[in-house]
């Protein structure tokens, strides 16, 4: 048994993979967590058989924090149907600063996890230009 939240990531193709793959570049090797990509010619009760199976493997006495791409899309259609209790989310949006985030701090209870989510997934998001760099001081943001 882990003391950790597990975590599934969906996405279409392997972007879920290759986003946890990045991620434990960057902080080191993860356990309790699995991946399900989706490609067009995959059949949906499959899909679903695979991302129970795998739910089924993962440690969840702490909860289950699902990453999925997009709203709307097969992946969370088919991860809302594990939405069966209060201790398992759904976070669409699937990118890398919420992995490294949720990563950081399944530690924590569900609903610090949440919050912490919350704040990186806002953080993560910026647009730049050229006049950001041009003439300005340095500070924690520059590019």
């Amino acid at each position: 048994m882990t003391n950790s939240i597990a975590l599934l990531l969906m996405s279409h193709g392997t972007f879920a993979h290759s986003a946890m793959k990045s991620a434990e570049l960057i902080i080191g090797k993860q356990e309790n967590y699995e991946t399900v990509g989706i490609d067009v010619v995959d059949d949906v009760d499959a899909l679903e058989q695979e991302m129970m199976e795998k739910v089924e493997s993962l440690d969840q006495s702490n909860g289950l924090i699902i990453l999925t791409d997009i709203i709307g899309g097969t992946p969370t259609n088919l991860a809302s149907r594990l939405l069966q209790n209060s201790t398992t989310i759904l976070v669409s949006g699937l990118n890398l600063p919420l992995v490294l985030d949720v990563c950081m701090n399944r530690q924590m209870n569900l609903d610090s996890v949440v919050g912490s989510l919350e704040a990186a997934y806002a953080q993560g998001f910026t647009i730049r230009t050229v006049t950001d760099v041009m003439g300005g001081e340095e500070d924690e943001y520059s590019l």
